[in-house]
C-alpha cells in the first residue's frame, strides 16, 4: 500500500491509501484506493506534532503490515518420532475470555480495590475472585480443584490455594458491600427493571454427619438427612440476580424475607417495588409488611388454608367469570359448552376485596384488606385428577403391603391413608385396618383446577396473573445453581467461608445471565455453558494458540458479543496479548 495525494481547487489535498495491483493478463498495473483520509489541512489539524504527508505515509505503512500479518501462513513441522515436551502446558482454557468483559463492566476491580483501602492482606482479591468465578461457571468443583484448574487459563492465576480461603472469610465480611455495588454498576451499566422483584428460597447441603450453629438440620428439598444452610434470593423483573442472604438450615422460610428487603432500602436504596413469593413466603406477616413504605406484593394463597366463605367463593363454578379477549362473563359450564375443545387450553379468573382479621407474630390481632384473585384452568384440573389417581394406586399399594405410616410430605401419597384402631362400639381393637381416605380423597378434589392469589395491588386481574407468570424464572434460577454451577454439596465448614462462597456463586450467576441475555438469539445456560467448557486453545510455543474447539453459531455470536476473534487457524502471541488487553477496557 502507498499514500496517494490529489490535488484540490482550492489549493488543498486530498489524502488516500492506495493498493496497486496487476490485471488479470498480467501486463498492466492498476491501484485502488482503499481508505480516504481527507483533506491535509484537516490531517495537520487534528495531528500538529506531525508532518501531514508523513502522518499518511506512516499510516499506508501500517495498514501494510497489518495486512501481511494476517495474510502470513504458519508451517508447523511434526515429526512421528518425537515425543512431545513433558511438564508443559499445551492446552488452554479459553471461555473465560467470553466472561471477563462482564466480570469488569460489573466495575468489580474496584470494588476489590475499595475492600483492600479497608482491610490489610497481601494477596490479589481481583485475581482471586476472577478465578473462582470464572472456575464455578466453566469447572464447578472445590476449591482446590478450581485452582488447579485455573492454572489451565491462558493468564495463569497470582495466587496459591490458601490465599483463596483467606480471600473467603474477606468476601464473607464485605458481604452487603459488594451486593449493593454490584447493583449500582450493574444499573450504571444498563437500568435494571426493579419495579416487580421476586423471592425465592432453596437450601444447600454439605457432605457430613454434624451440625453447628450455622450448618443446621431442617426440611431439605432433596429429602437428604444432611445439614443444610438456606439461600434466600431476590430477582428483579429481566430474570437477574438482585440480592442473597444466606441463613442456618432450619430457619422459616417465612421469617428470611424482611430482613432482606431491609438491606435493599438501606444498601441499595431500593424500597418502593413489589414484591412476587409463592404460598410458602406469603405469611401474614410478610404481606402486612409489604404494604408499608411505598412496598406491595403479590403472593400465592392456599385454598386448602383459606377460610371457608372464601373457599366457597374460590370454588363457585356457577359465578360469572372471565377469560382474556372477552367482555362478557361465563359459568364454568357455559364456558365449557361454549368453547368446546379450546376450553382446556383456557384460563379464567375472578377477584374480590377482602378484609379479613389475622393474628401477627407479635400475638396482636390486625385486619388485612386485600385483592384477591383466583383462576381456573381445565387442563390443570386433568393434571391434578391425573396425578392424584396415580397416589390413590400407590396409596392402596402401600395399604396392601402393611406400609401405611404417617406422611413424610403433604404431597406424600400416604395422606390419602385412614387407618381405624377402634370398634364401631368406640371400644379398643386388637388389630387396625388401612383404607384409602375417600372422604380426604373428595375434599381436594373440590380444589381440582382452581388458583388463588392475594395482592395489595388494585391493578387489573390480567396484569397481576402477567406479573406473577414470571415467578418461574427464579425457580429457573436456583436449577441453573444447582446444575450449571454444581453449587452443591458445600465442601465448606466455616461460616464464613460459606457465605464467601455464595457470593463466588452469586456473581458467577449474574454474569452468566447477563451474558445469555446480550446474545442475539436466546440459548439456554446449558448450551452456554456446554459451549463456554469446550473453548479451549492448544499452544505452539513459536507461534501461538491454535483453536482446539468446532466453531458453531453460538462460538460466532460469543466473538461477536465479545468483540474478539480466536477462531482463526492460528493466534499468534502478540494477538492474544492484545486481546486480552482489550477485555479489561471493556
Amino acid at each position: 500500500m502507498f499514500a496517494q495525494f490529489k490535488p484540490t481547487r482550492k489549493g488543498d489535498f486530498n489524502a488516500y491509501i492506495a493498493r496497486s495491483f496487476r490485471n488479470k493478463k498480467g501486463d498492466k498495473t492498476s491501484s485502488v484506493i482503499v481508505e480516504r483520509l481527507g483533506l491535509l489541512s484537516e490531517i495537520a489539524s487534528a495531528h500538529p506534532e506531525a508532518d501531514p504527508r508523513e502522518w499518511v505515509r506512516q499510516r499506508a505503512l501500517e495498514l501494510t503490515r497489518k495486512e501481511r500479518e494476517e495474510n502470513k501462513t504458519v508451517s508447523v513441522k511434526l515429526s512421528p518420532s518425537r515425543r512431545v515436551q513433558s511438564d508443559k502446558k499445551r492446552l488452554y482454557h479459553a471461555g473465560d475470555l467470553f466472561l471477563q468483559p462482564y466480570f469488569h463492566r460489573l466495575g468489580i476491580g474496584g470494588i476489590c480495590r475499595e475492600i483492600g483501602a479497608r482491610g490489610k492482606y497481601k494477596f490479589n482479591l481481583e485475581d482471586i475472585l476472577a478465578k473462582l468465578v470464572y472456575g464455578r461457571i466453566l469447572f464447578p468443583d472445590s476449591k482446590l480443584s478450581t485452582w488447579q484448574s485455573a492454572q489451565n487459563f491462558i493468564e495463569h492465576p497470582l495466587f496459591e490455594l490458601e490465599d483463596i480461603y483467606r480471600a473467603l472469610s474477606v468476601l464473607s465480611r464485605e458481604s452487603d458491600y459488594i451486593q449493593s455495588q454490584l447493583y449500582r454498576n450493574s444499573v450504571a451499566a444498563k437500568p435494571r427493571n426493579t419495579r416487580v422483584i421476586y423471592y425465592d428460597c432453596s437450601n444447600y447441603y454439605f457432605e457430613t454427619e454434624s451440625d453447628d450453629d450455622f450448618r443446621k438440620y431442617g426440611q431439605s428439598k432433596e429429602h437428604r438427612p444432611n445439614p443444610i444452610v438456606q439461600l434466600g434470593l431476590f430477582m428483579d423483573a429481566d430474570g437477574l440476580p438482585l440480592a442473597f442472604c444466606v441463613n442456618p438450615g432450619n430457619t422459616p422460610e417465612t421469617q428470611t424475607m424482611q430482613p432482606l428487603e431491609e438491606k435493599l432500602a438501606d444498601n441499595f436504596s431500593l424500597s418502593d417495588f413489589v414484591a412476587c413469593t409463592d404460598g410458602g413466603l406469603g405469611s401474614a406477616d410478610n404481606r402486612m409488611y409489604n404494604m408499608s413504605e411505598g412496598r406491595d406484593y403479590i403472593t400465592v394463597l392456599s385454598l386448602k388454608k383459606m377460610r371457608p366463605h372464601l373457599q366457597d367463593w374460590a370454588t363457585d363454578a356457577h359465578a360469572e367469570w372471565h377469560t382474556k379477549g372477552y367482555d362478557e362473563g361465563f359459568t364454568l359450564e357455559e364456558a365449557a359448552r361454549i368453547f368446546g375443545e379450546r376450553f382446556a387450553d383456557m384460563v379464567f379468573y375472578r377477584d374480590r376485596w377482602t378484609i379479613e382479621t389475622y393474628k401477627g407474630s407479635n400475638g396482636k390481632m390486625r385486619e388485612l384488606e386485600e385483592h384477591l384473585i383466583v383462576t381456573y384452568s381445565h387442563k390443570y384440573a386433568l393434571y391434578q385428577r391425573k396425578t392424584r389417581a396415580g397416589q390413590i394406586a400407590r396409596a392402596q399399594s402401600k395399604i396392601d403391603r402393611g406400609e401405611s405410616c404417617r406422611p413424610r410430605s403433604p404431597n406424600d401419597c400416604r395422606r390419602l391413608i385412614r387407618t381405624l384402631s377402634a370398634t364401631a362400639a368406640g371400644e379398643p381393637a386388637e388389630n387396625t385396618i388401612s383404607e384409602i381416605d375417600w372422604e380426604k380423597v373428595h375434599a381436594e378434589e373440590r380444589f381440582d383446577g382452581f388458583y388463588a392469589y392475594g395482592t395489595s395491588l388494585d391493578d387489573h386481574p390480567l396484569d397481576i396473573l402477567r406479573a406473577n407468570s414470571f415467578r418461574g424464572e427464579i425457580e429457573a434460577l436456583f436449577r441453573v445453581t444447582e446444575t450449571n454451577l454444581d453449587l452443591r454439596p458445600i465442601y465448606l465448614s466455616r461460616q464464613d467461608r460459606i457465605i464467601g462462597h455464595f457470593i463466588i456463586c452469586f456473581i458467577a450467576l449474574l454474569i452468566l445471565k447477563q451474558l445469555q441475555q446480550s446474545l442475539n438469539r436466546h440459548h439456554s445456560v446449558d448450551r452456554l455453558c456446554d459451549t463456554l467448557r469446550g473453548i479451549k486453545m492448544l499452544y505452539h510455543d513459536a507461534y501461538g494458540y491454535e483453536p482446539a474447539f468446532d466453531r458453531t453459531d453460538l462460538t460466532d455470536e460469543l466473538q461477536q458479543n465479545a468483540n474478539i476473534l480466536i477462531d482463526t487457524e492460528i493466534v499468534p502471541k502478540a494477538t492474544m496479548r492484545t486481546i486480552l488487553r482489550q477485555i479489561k477496557k471493556s
